[in-house]
């Protein structure tokens, strides 16, 4: 515990603390409650006590206020003391480590997006409402972008679990300047992203959609990917593409093709075939739940 504390404060300085808490407006005058004292009762001092409460979190820095006075400081300007606190932290843990390569050079940034969740108590759920389903009622989830070359958090930004990437890919686009590189998951492909960073000169790399229309470049003409990669008799080869509609959102691209080993292939058809078969399951479900006439 006391490793926890020194690391606690190697990170957060009164000087720093406060700075935060009167920039955000939780503190604008002197109060008996300091934006240290309730940072330290939110983190550190919530850490040995099994049951929560305003009672135990006043015990825990010998404060002289009452729990009722820590009670009214829940409000928008404690959030926004507390997220300009989590964003010094982050800073403070991921600092910069630039990295020189010259396979890089030709883009100006290369940002890594990616997002990660994780179940809340129920009692958020009006806030952060989660999936549903199995999952829990509530989840909390987070966008972080990491640039590469700089070594350095470029953005994060927290949103309900319900969220999905895909719906969330359009923002991406305002964080992207003109020769930049992105780089993302499956979860995050929309050709309406691709187009807006296509406009800004900037890059995208990316796996791609199984069903999205492709055509070749110049000529246009449907390509039909299945044919395409049947014949193939290399285990590596790359494509110049179009993604989208020509004439109305074309997106030139280089499509790479590598072939995997026998053992990836049939775990990548396993994984298929049971989303398939849990889709057809919750098909029939519903339908078995219609009333008598709907079907």
């Amino acid at each position: 515990m006391t490793d926890q504390l020194h690391s606690f404060f190697d990170i957060f300085s009164r000087k720093n603390v406060e700075q935060f808490a009167r920039a955000s407006g939780f503190i604008k005058r002197l109060r008996k409650i300091s934006g240290l004292d309730f940072l330290t009762q939110l983190t550190y001092g919530l850490v040995g006590l099994k049951h929560p409460s305003l009672g135990a979190m006043v015990a825990v820095v010998d404060a002289r206020f009452t729990r009722e006075a820590l009670h009214y400081r829940f409000n928008a300007s404690a959030v926004a003391f507390l997220m300009k606190c989590f964003n010094h932290s982050l800073q403070h843990r991921l600092a910069p480590v630039p990295i020189s390569t010259a396979l890089l050079d030709a883009y100006r940034r290369v940002l890594i997006v990616d997002s990660s969740s994780w179940d809340v108590s129920p009692k958020l759920q009006h806030l952060l409402p989660g999936s549903g389903g199995d999952s829990s009622p509530a989840n909390c989830k987070i966008q972080v972008g990491y640039e590469y070359k700089g070594g350095e958090l470029s953005f994060f930004e927290m949103t309900p679990g319900n969220l999905p990437d895909n719906r969330y890919t359009g923002n991406l686009r305002a964080h992207v300047k003109a020769t930049d590189l992105l780089l993302i998951d499956l979860g995050y492909f929309k050709l309406t992203t691709f187009s807006a960073i296509h406009k800004k000169k900037a890059f995208f790399l990316s796996r791609f959609l199984i069903g999205t229309s492709l055509f070749t470049q110049h000529t246009y003409l449907p390509l039909d990917l299945e044919i395409v990669l049947a014949n193939a008799t290399k285990d590596s080869f790359e494509l110049d593409v179009v993604l989208g509609k020509p004439g109305k959102m074309e997106i030139p691209c280089r499509l790479i093709c590598q072939r995997v080993d026998p053992a990836a292939a049939n775990r990548r058809r396993a994984r298929l075939y049971k989303n398939a078969k849990k889709k057809a399951a919750r098909r029939v479900n519903y339908i078995s739940n219609l009333p008598i006439g709907h079907c």
